[in-house]
């Protein structure tokens, strides 16, 4: 049985991924163009949030999770800070889409027991949400206005379900 602290410790891990997107808060969300430009916030965000969170359901799990699990939580974490820091700079929508993602990542993977029993259903609510995103995205982009941040997202977004899937028997 593991102690308190190294639970506390997971979570303390798991609440820093917010420490990244201040890069993007910092620099007055979408009004400066010189920030949002370079393009620089977005990869910053995204490796530190995987660092943070995967290795915070890593250390918190490294009895129980699987490599398929691991590269899902990679993923999940990849498309969550893409769609968040967009959503960061004036889409709600995209917002509320990136903290869906953070939200059925830690109900998937943080190891509290009152999850368990809910563990396969919330994998099928992230296939589903995330099979969803992709069809939004295709429905509302025609291809000449597709870019390429949206397109290596649904990739993500694409590998994302099949790790789920392969996962599943982790349930």
């Amino acid at each position: 049985m593991k102690s308190k602290l190294y639970y506390s410790f997971t979570l303390m891990m798991l609440s820093l991924w917010i420490m990244p997107i201040s890069t993007v808060l910092a620099d007055g969300g979408h009004d400066d163009e010189a920030a949002t430009s370079s393009g620089f916030a977005l990869p910053v965000t995204a490796l530190i949030s995987i660092v943070f969170i995967v290795g915070a359901i890593f250390l918190a799990n490294e009895d129980k999770i699987k490599r398929y699990g691991l590269l899902s939580a990679v993923l999940a974490v990849i498309t969550g800070a893409i769609h968040l820091n967009i959503g960061l700079n004036g889409d709600t929508l995209l917002l509320l889409n990136g903290l869906g993602y953070f939200g059925l990542l830690a109900a998937l993977y943080l190891p509290l027991d009152v999850l368990t029993p809910f563990r396969k259903w919330t994998r099928i609510a992230l296939i589903i949400y995330t099979f969803v995103t992709i069809v939004a995205y295709v429905a509302t982009h025609p291809p000449a206005y597709m870019s390429t941040v949206g397109i290596f997202d649904k990739v993500v977004e694409v590998l994302l379900i099949g790790t789920l899937l392969l996962d599943r028997n982790n349930d």
